[in-house]
């Protein structure tokens, strides 16, 4: 999977993206094997297994038997993942590439950051009394009207300082049919990199000894909180959070990096960024790679429906999985 050049994406029917198709065997077969290893040296070893002795101070003597072989099977799943993924990539094209460089620049960052800087550490500052309950007008309003305020600042400073309206963030639907197909099929293909990601992530805190806090939307999806309230939670989690985070990372934020940097560390600088900024840092490799496949498929596509479609899907996956199974939102 490669990122296209400055000048935008490649043209469809370009030469073939990735490893040749010996190269893509072999290395299948390679994660395959140690996808299979894994789980099996979690099960033969016990957790509660002294740590591994090493001569000379070898850096994985404190480690457990059953923490290398979750390591080795994070890093298969990531692997299964990336190659997963390398097909549909192919059918991903924009209608509507992206501008070499975007109009706008540093000033436009800081105007734009700085507020919402503000805005983030607000809610600090309003919180309210424990062990009262939240109402569900509080839950979505407060989403809702957050993330209205950001897209207004951008859409101002668009407006006033280069004369451009919100098509110029990705905000068009040129090219939206192949994006709605083939985005879907791309993010399943990289389930199992998230999915390692994840894991690998949990197990450097859990080593660390760093507690993971659950996501400050949890307490709104438990069983004690009321239906109206639950509903509020996931239409601010499903909906209006993948389309304000998307604006501001990928239609404001990226395209501003890309024209300092170049695509490829522009989309490592937006999705740290991305990551960084949500709560729940124990989640941070697979909030990473998820930053970094919304800048992807935003590069690929031309548009914001692609990542903003992926974005919902993603949290709606969550979502669905925290009421079924209790477990919080990361």
């Amino acid at each position: 999977m490669t990122l296209p050049p400055n000048s935008g994406v490649s043209p469809q029917g370009s030469s073939r993206v990735g490893l040749s198709p010996g190269a893509e065997t072999f290395l299948l077969v390679v994660i395959v094997a140690v996808f299979l290893a894994a789980p099996l040296l979690i099960l033969i070893l016990p957790a509660e297994l002294s740590p591994l002795e090493a001569d000379g101070g070898d850096p994985f003597s404190d480690l457990s038997a059953s923490a290398v072989g979750t390591a080795l099977a994070a890093f298969a799943l990531m692997g299964w993942g990336m190659l997963l993924m390398l097909a549909p990539a192919r059918r991903l094209s924009a209608q509507r590439p992206l501008p070499s460089r975007a109009p706008w620049g540093a000033l436009d960052v800081a105007i734009v950051l700085c507020p919402i800087i503000v805005l983030i550490g607000l809610p600090a500052l309003l919180d309210e009394p424990e062990g009262s309950a939240p109402r569900a007008a509080d839950v979505l309003a407060g989403s809702a009207v957050l993330w209205l305020m950001m897209t207004f600042v951008q859409l101002v400073v668009l407006r006033r300082r280069h004369g451009l309206s919100a098509s110029a963030l990705g905000l068009h639907t040129q090219g939206w049919r192949p994006a709605l197909i083939w985005s879907p099929l791309f993010y399943l293909c990289a389930l199992p990199l998230i999915a390692g990601a994840t894991l690998l992530g949990l197990l450097v805190h859990t080593l660390a000894g760093v507690t993971i806090d659950p996501h400050p939307m949890s307490p709104f999806l438990t069983e004690h909180a009321s239906t109206a309230v639950k509903i509020s939670a996931i239409l601010a989690v499903v909906v209006v959070a993948p389309i304000g985070e998307e604006i501001l990372f990928r239609g404001f934020l990226y395209p501003a990096f890309r024209r300092w940097v170049g695509p490829r560390i522009a989309l490592a600088l937006s999705a740290a960024l991305f990551a960084s900024l949500h709560p729940s840092l124990g989640y941070f490799y697979s909030l990473l790679i998820l930053g970094g496949i919304f800048a992807y498929l935003y590069e690929r596509t031309g548009t914001l429906i692609a990542p903003i479609a992926i974005h919902s899907l993603h949290n709606g996956l969550i979502v669905t999985l925290a009421l079924l199974f209790g477990e919080s939102i990361g």
